[in-house]
């Protein structure tokens, strides 16, 4: 109950309708717990919630962890017959892995597990982080802030760069090498702070002494190509968000002389139980950079080899049989 009011932003009605309760049930629950710990759980102004009291938060956390185990109990329940019938994958990630890495991976996923149903939840990443924390997601992927939390098991996938998408015709199609300098006279679309890598963008910049002149910043790749084509700027987009056949309106332009490398990782819980048809989708994630995902690639044996020696027979013009 207190995991799903503030779950719902402390909007005890939310919370009702989630746990298909009535709210006066809530309420006298509520006041009954606030009864035993003779505390109070949430600040109030009149009857709506403002804030967490520090009991309610540390209650909150024990909570979590008491349903983590619990849906680890209900998992072990599910898959101790000899095949998974069904399931659901709760996958939070950014326009642009939902758009440009995911569908080949979930295409292979549901060939082999067509009764898991999948839902993508899409986001900012710091948002995601904190619902992947509160266990309202399986999974997390991303290119920012995975690696830094000591909670989650994080895996990378692949690397990715930026290209730069111009009109026909630009005159940044005559530079023989274009540089930071070179960018910085022209009006700039791309992601907005916190997505895709932004945070190294502008890091590149200001390391150089340059600010870029970012004049529309979206979280939706088609969205930066669109206000492109309308003219607005040049576009700084991920290089797997250009598609050579839609996009054939538009030059793409390599920037991997500019900028870092980005890393896409995906990450869960620590203390979650995978079930099989999860440990195949992070395999299949995580094959991303092998071009032959359609084929699920063989185990490589290492072999010792022994050479045997034997002594050196001269031979007078015959052929030896091999």
């Amino acid at each position: 109950m207190l995991v799903a009011i503030c779950d719902n932003g402390l909007n005890v009605t939310t919370a009702a309708n989630q746990l298909n309760v009535t709210q006066p049930s809530i309420s006298k629950k509520l006041s009954a717990l606030e009864d035993i710990f003779e505390q109070k759980l949430f600040y109030r102004n009149g009857k709506r919630f403002q804030y967490q009291t520090e009991l309610c938060r540390k209650i909150t956390e024990l909570a979590r962890d008491i349903l983590l185990k619990t849906d680890n109990l209900l998992m072990v329940g599910q898959s101790s017959g000899n095949k998974e019938v069904n399931g659901e994958l709760l996958i939070g990630t950014t326009h642009t892995q939902a758009s440009y890495v995911l569908p080949p991976v979930l295409t292979r996923f549901r060939q082999e597990h067509p009764n898991v149903v999948v839902n993508l939840v899409q986001g900012a990443p710091t948002n995601l982080v904190q619902l992947l924390s509160n266990n309202q997601l399986d999974f997390v992927i991303c290119t920012e802030t995975l690696e830094t939390n000591s909670n989650f098991r994080t895996l990378t996938s692949f690397s990715w760069n930026r290209c730069l998408i111009l009109p026909k015709r630009h005159p940044l199609l005559k530079a023989r090498a274009i540089t930071l300098p070179m960018l910085t006279k022209y009006p700039i679309v791309t992601y907005v702070r916190g997505m895709t890598g932004r945070n190294a963008f502008d890091h590149t910049f200001a390391t150089a002494g340059l600010k870029p002149r970012v004049m529309v910043s979206a979280a939706d790749a088609d969205v930066i190509k669109k206000y492109v084509r309308l003219g607005f700027g040049i576009g700084v987009i991920a290089e797997m968000a250009y598609e050579k056949e839609k996009d054939n309106d538009l030059i793409k332009c390599p920037l991997d002389h500019l900028f870092p490398k980005m890393q896409v990782r995906i990450a869960y819980q620590r203390e979650k139980l995978i079930s099989a048809s999860m440990q195949r989708f992070i395999e299949l994630f995580c094959q991303q950079n092998d071009k032959t995902l359609a084929k699920k690639p063989k185990p490589k044996i290492a072999v010792k080899k022994y050479k045997r020696k034997t002594p050196a027979k001269k031979s007078k013009g015959k052929t030896v049989p091999g």
